[in-house]
C-alpha cells in the first residue's frame, strides 16, 4: 500500500515517464512516416528518370541502322549531308546533340555543326561510352561535357561495315536544368534530391550549391580514374560535409540514416537520408529531408499527453473528494439514526418512518456513487473510442491500437481487437509486372485529352467490362504504345470532316485484343507493312520522321505480342485499323472471360 504522503511523488514519477514515452513515441511514428513519404517521392523520381531514358535508349539502334551513315564513314565527301540528316533527328527527338565518330573516336559528323562550339573534329577516344561501344557493340555513361561544358547522359552504338566496328553513333541526353522538372512538392529548403555516379561524385541536386561535391573521400585510384577520363572536365570536387549522426530507433535495420549534411564553410543541416540504386545507368539515388517536423510532431505528442495527465489528476482529485464527503454524510445519518432509536415509544411510528425515508436518502446517495464509479469508466471508454477514430483518421494506427487495449482492459468483455491495415513505391526497372491494360488506356486518353479536344476528333471506346484484364507489362512502355497509336490516328483524321476514333478491348483466356480504328485517309497502296519500318512516312518532317509505329512494333514484341495493321473496308483508303495482342499474364482469373472470335475491323 502505497503511503499517502508519497502519493504525488508518485504520480509526479508516472507523469514524467509517461511523457517522455509519449515523446519518444511521437518521435519514433514521426522518423517512420518521413522514411515512407521520402521513399515514396525517392520512387517517383526514379521511375521518372528510367521513362526518360527508356525513351532515348532505342535512338542509337535506330538511327545507326540508317544507310547513310554507312556511306557517310566510307565515303567523307558526304559527311555534310549526313550533318543535316544528324540536326534533323536531333530536333525532333529533343536530343541535345547527335554525333558520328569513326573507329579512332575523331567525330566526322555533329547535328551542332552550325555550333561555335560544334564537336566535329573533336576525339573523343577517351571517353568510356566510346570504347565500350567498341567492344561491346553499346555503351551508357553520364559526365560533364568537355566542349560544351553541360551535363549529359551519353548512349553509343556501333556500326559495323562487313564485320569490322567502323564508327560509333552517340546521342547525348542534356541533364543541365533538370532538376527544374523535378523539383519536390516539399519546400526547396525542407528537401533535396541528389544523383551520385559510382565514385560518390554530386552529379544531379535540386541545391545547387551540391553539385560537384562528393559525398566520401575520393581514393587516389579514383581521382586518376577521373583524370584520364576528364568525366567533370578536371575540376575540383570538393567534400561534401556528410556527417553520421545517432539512428533512432524505428529506422533500425532500414537503409535510411541521420546525416548532417552542408558544404564547407557553411553549418551543416540534419536531415533524413533515404537512397535507391540505378543498376542500369551505375547511379545513387537520394533524398534528403530535413528532420524539423520530427521534433514538431514530437512537441505535440508531448502536450496532448500532459494535457490528458492533467485532465486526469482533476478527475481524480474530484472523485476523491466526493468520497470524502460522502463518508462524512454516511457518518452522520448513523448518528442520526442512532438518536432516533433513542427516543420515546410514542415516536416510534414517525421514528419508524424517518428512518425508512433515510435509508431512502441513503439508497439514492449510493446510486449517485455507483453511477459514478460506472460513469467514469464509460466516459473513458468513449474517450478512448472518439480518439482512437481520429488517430485511424489520422493515419496513427499505432496510437489507436493503444485506446483500443485500454478498452479491453476497462471492459473485460471484449475478446478481440481489430488490427489496422499500414499504407511504401517500388520504377522503371525492365522487370514486366502484372498491369491493368483498362488503366493504361485510360492513363493514356488524359495525357491526350487536349490533342483529342483541339482536333476535334470523337472518340468511341469499347472496353470490355470482363474483370482481370491484366498483362505482365511497364505501365510507362504501354502507355507509350497506346499514345502512339492514338496520336497516329489523330493526324490520319484531321483533313476528315467528321473524325472518328474507336478504341476497343476484348479478352480470350490467353490474349487480350486491342484495336484502335479510324477513319482516316487509310493506309499506303504498295504495302502496308512498310508503316513499321524506321523512318517510313507519308506525312512532312515536322509532322514525324516515321519511328513511331517501329518504337510501337519494338515494345510490343518486347512483350510478347504482336501487332498488325489492315483497312477497314475493301480498299486501302478507307480507314486504318490497328490490332495489338498480348499475352494474358498466367496470375489472372479468365475463367468467365469470353473467347476472342476475329471479325472485321470497321469505324461508323
Amino acid at each position: 500500500m502505497i503511503n499517502k504522503t508519497k502519493l504525488p511523488i508518485v504520480f509526479c514519477a508516472l507523469a514524467i515517464i509517461t511523457i517522455v514515452l509519449a515523446g519518444w513515441g511521437g518521435r519514433q511514428i514521426s522518423y517512420q512516416e518521413l522514411r515512407q513519404s521520402a521513399l515514396n517521392e525517392l520512387f517517383r523520381y526514379r521511375n521518372s528518370i528510367q521513362y526518360l531514358l527508356e525513351r532515348y535508349q532505342p535512338l542509337p539502334e535506330i538511327i545507326a541502322g540508317n544507310p547513310r551513315l554507312v556511306d557517310g564513314l566510307q565515303n567523307p565527301s558526304n559527311q555534310h549531308d549526313i550533318d543535316l540528316y544528324l540536326e534533323q533527328m536531333a530536333r525532333a527527338s529533343d536530343a541535345s546533340v547527335i554525333y558520328l565518330m569513326d573507329a579512332e573516336g575523331n567525330t566526322i559528323a555533329a547535328s551542332n555543326w552550325k555550333s561555335p562550339v560544334n564537336f566535329l573534329g573533336k576525339n573523343f577516344s577517351f571517353r568510356p561510352y566510346f570504347q565500350q561501344a567498341m567492344a561491346e557493340g553499346e555503351g551508357y555513361y553520364s559526365a560533364l561535357g568537355t566542349t560544351s561544358k553541360t551535363r549529359g547522359y551519353y548512349f553509343a552504338r556501333r556500326i559495323d561495315i562487313n564485320g569490322k566496328a567502323a564508327g560509333v553513333l552517340v546521342v547525348k541526353l542534356d541533364l543541365d536544368g533538370i532538376e527544374v522538372a523535378w523539383e519536390s512538392p516539399w519546400d526547396q529548403h525542407e528537401a533535396a534530391f541528389v544523383v551520385t555516379d559510382s565514385n560518390g561524385v554530386v552529379f544531379i541536386s535540386t541545391r545547387a550549391q551540391w553539385r560537384f561535391h562528393t559525398l566520401q573521400p575520393l581514393s587516389l585510384q579514383q581521382q586518376k580514374q577521373l583524370e584520364n577520363e576528364r568525366r567533370y572536365d578536371n575540376r575540383t570536387l570538393p567534400l561534401l560535409n556528410f556527417l553520421e549522426q545517432s539512428q533512432p530507433y524505428s529506422l533500425g535495420g532500414t537503409n535510411s540514416e541521420i546525416r548532417r549534411v552542408g558544404i564547407p564553410g557553411q553549418i551543416p543541416e540534419q536531415f533524413l537520408v533515404q537512397r535507391v540504386s540505378m543498376a542500369d545507368a551505375d547511379w545513387k539515388l537520394y533524398l534528403f529531408i530535413r528532420t524539423t517536423s520530427v521534433y514538431s510532431t514530437m512537441l505535440v505528442s508531448i502536450l496532448i499527453t500532459a494535457g490528458f495527465l492533467i485532465l486526469a489528476l482533476f478527475g481524480w482529485l474530484y472523485w476523491r473528494e466526493r468520497r470524502r464527503r460522502f463518508k462524512a454524510l454516511q457518518k452522520a445519518r448513523d448518528t442520526l439514526n442512532t438518536k432516533v432509536q433513542q427516543r420515546t415509544r410514542e415516536l416510534s411510528a414517525a421514528n419508524h418512518q424517518l428512518v425508512q425515508t433515510a435509508k431512502l436518502a441513503v439508497l439514492g446517495q449510493m446510486s449517485a456513487g455507483i453511477n459514478h464509479e460506472l460513469n467514469q469508466p464509460l466516459t473513458a471508454i468513449r474517450s478512448y473510442t472518439e480518439n482512437a477514430i481520429a488517430f485511424l483518421e489520422r493515419g496513427k494506427q499505432e496510437t489507436a491500437q493503444s485506446n483500443l487495449h485500454e478498452i479491453l482492459h476497462l471492459t473485460d468483455h471484449m475478446s478481440s481487437i481489430v488490427h489496422q491495415l499500414k499504407a511504401f513505391a517500388r520504377k522503371s526497372d525492365d522487370t514486366h509486372q502484372i498491369t491493368s491494360l483498362p488503366e493504361a488506356i485510360q492513363a493514356s486518353l488524359k495525357i491526350l485529352a487536349p490533342s483529342l479536344k483541339s482536333s476535334g476528333v470523337a472518340l468511341v471506346q469499347e472496353i470490355s467490362d470482363t474483370p482481370n484484364l491484366f498483362v505482365r507489362g511497364d505501365m510507362v512502355r504501354l502507355e507509350q504504345v497506346i499514345v502512339n497509336l492514338i496520336t497516329n490516328a489523330i493526324q490520319a483524321v484531321r483533313e476528315e470532316p467528321s473524325p472518328e476514333i474507336l478504341i476497343q478491348l476484348t479478352g480470350s483466356d490467353q490474349h487480350l485484343e486491342l484495336r484502335v480504328i479510324d477513319n482516316g485517309h487509310g493506309l499506303p497502296d504498295d504495302d502496308p507493312e512498310n508503316i513499321f519500318e524506321p523512318f517510313y512516312t507519308t506525312r512532312t518532317v515536322d509532322q514525324g520522321l516515321g519511328l513511331g509505329l517501329s518504337i510501337t512494333r519494338h515494345i510490343i514484341q518486347s512483350l510478347d505480342g504482336t501487332i498488325t495493321a489492315r483497312p477497314t473496308g475493301e480498299t486501302n483508303n478507307s480507314g486504318t485499323c490497328f490490332t495489338v495482342h498480348l499475352p494474358l499474364t498466367n496470375n489472372t482469373n479468365t475463367g468467365h472471360q469470353k473467347q476472342i472470335t476475329e471479325q472485321p475491323c470497321y469505324a461508323e
